[in-house]
């Protein structure tokens, strides 16, 4: 058993970890050879189909959460005010929608690492839950309305953010799994 690094240099081992999920590992890494048909039918149809989107928002300064301190901020912020307020969230999810009202999970790292933002700046990353892995309308379509509903939701509890992006990129749980290889 071993594996081929992008160099060409093939490692041998008894057994091989992978880290990534199962379809990419046996399916385009590993490949059908040699594998047991049973096996491969059980890896393919794994359900593996995210449903948390991811956003990062360049800043021009640090946001200001309403009810939050300066310390608060280098920290982990979360916007769901209830587990009603997740309940309802998640709901729209289970039939191909996003919530207007998303729960998500806000990080601050340009105040921990200064080195990720021009000086005064301020990079936004957040986990947003139940982001729908297919959109009823398509995410050609709905991404930018998500995206709109996110900054409202940010701007709830940050008022003024909005004003300060320069720029947003949002990736849906389908485009997480192209670039990442992780469904």
């Amino acid at each position: 058993v071993g594996v081929v690094l992008d160099n060409g240099e093939e490692l041998r081992a008894r057994t091989i970890v992978s880290a990534i999920n199962p379809a990419t590992t046996f399916l385009d890494l590993v490949g059908p050879r040699g594998i047991d048909t049973g096996f491969m039918r059980k890896v393919k149809n794994i359900r593996m189909k995210g449903d948390a989107a991811k956003l990062h928002l360049a800043l021009d300064r640090p946001p200001q959460f309403t009810g939050a301190d300066a310390a608060d901020h280098k920290g982990r912020l979360v916007i769901a005010p209830s587990p009603d307020h997740v309940e309802r969230a998640f709901n729209p999810s289970k039939y191909g929608e996003f919530s207007p009202e998303p729960a998500m999970e806000i990080t601050l790292p340009s105040l921990a690492d200064p080195s990720l933002a021009p000086d005064g700046a301020c990079v936004l990353s957040a986990v947003v839950q139940y982001a729908p892995y297919q959109l009823k309308e398509g995410w050609n379509a709905g991404k930018p309305k998500f995206l709109e509903a996110i900054l409202a939701r940010l701007e709830a509890y940050a008022p003024g953010i909005g004003k300060t992006v320069r720029h947003a990129e949002l990736l849906t749980p389908a485009d997480i799994e192209k670039r990442y290889r992780m469904p």
